[in-house]
């Protein structure tokens, strides 16, 4: 058997075994369902203007997969933050920049808590994703950091499924927070907010290999 397509193979068998290469990340499927799933936790007006222009926030959240994830610099979030909420203050609040920048800042938020190369299945999507509730966030810089310290310096060693689910659910639980802090800075409405512990189920995933984005 050809060396490549044995070490496909063991690959392949460790993956199913629950292990994922150290610089993994997660793919633009995920993100997919990421995002979805991030709109669902959004107080009602968030929640329509998210779904109003869908592709647009879905291409910004593919920012990844265009740029060079080395060159990601989870500190620039903040500068995407505050152009969003100058944005969202003045007239260009529908302009399809500013919807692209919600996407931007989810994908930051997600590379932040998994950086690296597109390699991961959709088995890494947990079956059940629940939203602790809105956390406000006084200091974003600081929350960054925090970010950074937690995940990006624990990223050596073998990452099983759980952790991958845990980094997922953590990602959503960053990127409402940060879409209900941009929104209220920028003076919108944020009235019927979900309640702690909603909860998104997805159906059983089967595993299946995800192709690496151009």
């Amino acid at each position: 058997m050809p060396k490549k397509e044995t070490l496909f193979f063991l690959l392949l068998g460790l993956m199913m075994l629950g292990w994922v290469p150290t610089g993994s990340a997660f793919n633009h499927d995920i993100r997919a369902s990421m995002l979805g799933d991030a709109v669902r936790f959004c107080p009602p007006a968030l929640k329509a203007y998210l779904q109003q222009h869908r592709q647009t926030v879905q291409y910004g959240m593919s920012f990844a997969d265009r740029w060079n994830r080395e060159r990601i610099d989870p500190y620039e979030l903040t500068e995407v933050y505050n152009a969003l909420v100058n944005d969202l203050k003045g007239p260009r609040m529908n302009a399809y920049q500013t919807a692209k920048r919600f996407g931007v800042l989810a994908c930051f938020a997600a590379e932040t808590i998994f950086p690296g190369s597109l390699y991961s299945t959709g088995a890494y999507i947990p079956r059940t994703v629940r939203y602790p509730g809105y956390s406000k966030m006084p200091d974003l810089k600081m929350r960054v950091q925090y970010l950074v310290g937690r995940y990006r310096r624990s990223m050596g060693g073998k990452l099983d499924h759980r952790d991958i689910q845990h980094r997922y659910t953590a990602a959503v639980d960053e990127i409402v927070d940060l879409w209900i802090a941009a929104w209220k800075a920028g003076g919108q409405d944020v009235s019927g907010m979900i309640r702690t512990g909603a909860s998104v189920r997805h159906e059983n995933i089967a595993f299946r290999p995800v192709k690496k984005m151009p």
